[in-house]
């Protein structure tokens, strides 16, 4: 079996315009994309020691609301994209 496809009767520029119709697709698309980045759930151990703190300051901000907690059953976790946009600047 051929796998090559034929054009008859179609001009250059037709043929020019439907690839440049491609092109502008594709590119718009490429800049509509934005990859999902997987969740990181971090333990509270694991989010004072990026942190550099004691372990009873991760449970006094998340208790006054400066983390967000998330729980499976009796466990905690913070999203590291949550504990990195609850850093703020001076």
């Amino acid at each position: 079996m051929d796998d090559s496809t034929i054009l008859h009767n179609i001009r250059a520029e037709k043929l020019y315009s439907l690839f440049q119709e491609i092109k502008d697709d594709l590119i718009e698309l490429r800049n509509k994309f934005e990859p999902k980045i997987p969740d990181e759930l971090m333990s509270p151990k694991e989010v004072a020691h990026m942190l550099k703190c004691d372990l009873s300051t991760i449970y006094n901000w998340a208790k006054k609301g400066r983390l967000i907690r998330h729980g499976i059953g009796n466990r905690t976790y913070y999203k590291r994209h949550e504990v990195e946009s609850a850093i703020i600047q001076y």
